[in-house]
């Protein structure tokens, strides 16, 4: 969508008092971050405002690890707002860009505070996503987050955009 037909767009939907479409940047990236409970929120840079974490993500929209989005979207107010939950809902209208991003290892620091892990063996699950590791590294990464630990895991991408791999693990 060029920008002046999102500006169109976006006068119109003002003048009957609907919500206005905003555009975003959305990471490549999550992050770890804690609410009621461990999530990895997404990280979104919206036209001309500051970086906005989402503890609750983007209706109608799927993360893919390592692929950075260009989309549309509009808020909804939520009210009266769900106990630890949001005020507003993030609707998708449209992804605009997908650019592939991440190649090389990245690092996700985990704060203080367990649950970040569940599994057994060579594949854990992180708060919904796969992450692949050799038994050692995957038994230091579980004890860590099991512990409430701060620590850091450096994870690399694989053929699928839902599964990670792990290759190194750091303590603070």
């Amino acid at each position: 969508m060029s920008r002046l037909a999102l500006v169109l767009v976006l006068v119109a939907a003002c003048e009957h008092g609907q919500t206005p479409i905003e555009g975003a940047i959305v990471s490549p990236l999550r992050e770890p971050c804690q609410g009621s409970a461990p999530t990895m929120c997404m990280i979104m840079v919206p036209d001309q405002k500051p970086m906005e974490r989402l503890f609750f993500g983007i209706d109608g929209f799927s993360h893919r690890w390592g692929i950075e989005s260009e989309i549309t979207f509009r808020r909804e107010r939520v009210d009266p707002p769900p106990i630890d939950g949001s005020s507003e809902n993030i609707i998708l209208l449209d992804v605009i860009a997908e650019n592939p991003i991440i190649t090389a290892p990245f690092d996700l620091t985990f704060p203080f505070g367990g649950g970040w892990f569940a599994g057994s063996g060579t594949q854990l699950d992180m708060v919904g996503t796969t992450v692949q590791c050799e038994l050692t590294l995957c038994e230091q990464i579980r004890s860590a987050s099991d512990t409430g630990t701060q620590f850091i895991v450096t994870m690399e991408l694989t053929d699928d955009d839902q599964t990670l791999r792990a290759t190194a693990f750091t303590t603070f």
